[in-house]
């Protein structure tokens, strides 16, 4: 607008063709996908003929009837400015411009300068003489909406006694702030009042935090004082009024806390984090790994649970004869290097030591039974 000396009265005319530009233009926008903003928003194609012919502002050549009833065939070439298309006047492609006499028309027949046209001397003065009758008519029209200065004083006291008509005759310059009484804030005598909580315990004072790792450790533990049995750590022992008993502490020798485990055939019972703390550690060697000390079998017992001779057979889809595979409800007593003796189940003892275990089994006459038929 300003490189081609556009009058502010109509600049907005440009806005409306920019906006027109930019919704009949494929913008780089992922959205669009490749299209217009008018064709995505209508679904038709757009047309662009009327924004490729015509630039805003542009000198054009527009057909103006002069003729009367008996000269109706006088017409003639007038020039113009082109301000952008016409959207509810006439057909597509009429379009709005601009007379030097700042009126604008609506016309189909307009025709942009051509080369010869824009060399022509002739065509250079009456441009000349179009922007000066153009600059003092749009300058006539400004003058007009523009209110004189004592139309404009007399408006702005005819709004500032509208806006002081409703408002009190006298406002203070300031006020005092005075608080408020307890009665205005509806206290009344006896009324209870909130007492403030106890702050938290501090975290040094919490004894419930169990900064150990003993929990679900899983640890071959002493029974009875001769044999090992496995068992799992389940959580910190508690006293008849739920206190923790004990104290935990990083340091093993200060630690007094004590856990409760679950043996593997069901009973539970209670160690100091000491005990459970030397047998971890006597349990694995230097890389972390579990270390097995069984030196021979020398017992076994079986529960309710394991299967006897008489039903340790089956018959299969053929309809032949066949033996159950299972070594549940049995336990082997193993010995260990320590001179200590443990209980382990025999599925587990069959797969470390079956040597050991065949051999218990033939000695002990157990091959017949169904658990030792593998």
């Amino acid at each position: 607008m300003t490189s081609k000396n556009v009058p502010k009265i109509l600049w907005d005319y440009c806005i409306v063709w920019c906006c027109d530009t930019r919704s009949n233009t494929a913008l780089n926008l992922r959205g669009l996908d490749g299209r217009t903003p008018a064709t995505v928003m209508t679904g038709d194609t757009a047309d662009i003929s009327h924004l490729s012919e015509f630039g805003f502002y542009a000198w054009v050549w527009f057909i103006s009837p002069q003729g009367t009833l008996d000269h109706n065939d006088m017409q003639r070439r007038r020039l113009g400015k082109y301000l952008g298309s016409s959207d509810s006047v006439g057909e597509a492609m009429c379009g709005t411009v601009l007379t030097e006499k700042g009126t604008t028309v609506d016309r189909t027949s307009i025709i942009p300068l051509s080369v010869e046209d824009e060399n022509s001397e002739h065509i250079k003065a009456m441009k000349q003489v179009f922007d000066k009758v153009l600059e003092a008519k749009l300058k006539i029209k400004a003058s007009e909406l523009k209110p004189s200065k004592k139309d404009s004083t007399d408006i702005d006291l005819q709004l500032a006694k509208e806006m002081t008509a409703h408002m009190p005759e006298v406002i203070p310059d300031r006020v005092e702030y005075e608080p408020w009484s307890l009665e205005e804030l509806g206290y009344k005598a006896g009324m209870e009042t909130i007492e403030e909580e106890p702050p938290p315990p501090e975290l040094a004072d919490a004894d419930d935090l169990d900064l150990n790792s003993y929990i679900a450790a899983k640890v071959k533990l002493p029974v009875g004082g001769h044999t090992f049995a496995n068992a799992k750590v389940i959580g910190r022992a508690r006293d008849e009024c739920g206190e923790l008993i004990g104290k935990s502490n990083s340091n093993p020798f200060l630690d007094t806390s004590v856990y409760e485990v679950k043996f593997d055939d069901g009973p539970v019972d209670r160690y100091s984090a000491n005990t459970i703390a030397e047998n971890i550690y006597s349990q694995i060697d230097k890389d972390g790994n579990t270390l097995s000390y069984i030196e021979d079998i020398v017992d076994h017992k079986c529960d309710d649970d394991a299967v006897k001779k008489k039903d340790g057979t089956i018959k299969g889809p053929n309809g032949m004869i066949q033996k159950k595979k299972t070594t549940k409800g049995w336990w082997l007593l193993a010995e260990l290097q320590n001179g200590t003796t443990e209980w382990i189940k025999l599925k587990d003892i069959k797969e470390s030591n079956p040597v050991q275990v065949a051999e218990y089994a033939k000695s002990r006459d157990l091959l017949n039974e169904p658990a030792f038929a593998w």
